[in-house]
């Protein structure tokens, strides 16, 4: 939500997401989403489900222009891939100095559930001039109030990789923005991730 206030300016930007949250109203309003350069069901914004918030409930109720499928065609990469300029924009928890995103767990403990991450990155990769971007905070704090760097050399023990480093292309933090990643070795990917990690 706060990404997409930045792109009111936009104009004919299409919407293939696996959940829509509020702050797509706002570029709705605007007239930045338009749909209508889309590959799969031009015209309409796609999505699996909404954000629970009730104007959302109210825009989509009878709104022939959102149409709403199952997450095996929302995050099937090869439709994700057949739109040109495909950009996917998702969060982490941790991002190891390579590039390997986790976003599913800390070390060994679950915080989210399976979701259209890794397919997203995929399908994004594939997309001609599309792109993949991980927008996180770069520290949180321990059960002890410490500051800790969600960006780190080694992902915790245990932690599974939802976005592999081969599909990432920017991360950005409070502190900038580290890309593109795309070619770079894993020693020119740890400079860049560290520019963005806390100082």
């Amino acid at each position: 939500d706060a990404v997409v206030m930045q792109w009111q300016h936009k104009r004919d930007l299409g919407l293939h997401t696996e959940m829509i949250g509020d702050g797509i109203l706002s570029l709705i309003e605007s007239g930045a989403v338009t749909n209508r350069r889309k590959t799969f069901m031009p015209g309409k914004m796609t999505a699996s489900f909404i954000g629970p918030v009730k104007e959302l409930y109210d825009f989509v109720r009878d709104n022939e222009e959102v149409q709403f499928f199952a997450g095996n065609v929302m995050n099937n990469p090869a439709i994700i891939s057949a739109e040109e300029q495909m950009v996917g924009i998702n969060g982490a928890l941790e991002i190891d100095l390579a590039g390997q995103v986790a976003s599913l767990t800390l070390g060994n403990k679950m915080v989210s559930g399976y979701g259209g991450q890794s397919d997203f990155a995929m399908g994004c990769r594939m997309s001609r001039f599309g792109r993949m971007i991980i927008v996180m905070a770069s520290s949180t704090k321990d059960k002890d109030g410490n500051l800790i760097s969600r960006i780190v050399p080694n992902l915790s023990p245990g932690a599974l990789v939802g976005t592999l480093a081969v599909h990432l292309d920017y991360v950005v933090t409070e502190y900038g923005i580290a890309g593109p990643l795309d070619g770079l070795t894993i020693a020119e990917s740890a400079e860049e991730l560290i520019k963005v990690a806390p100082l």
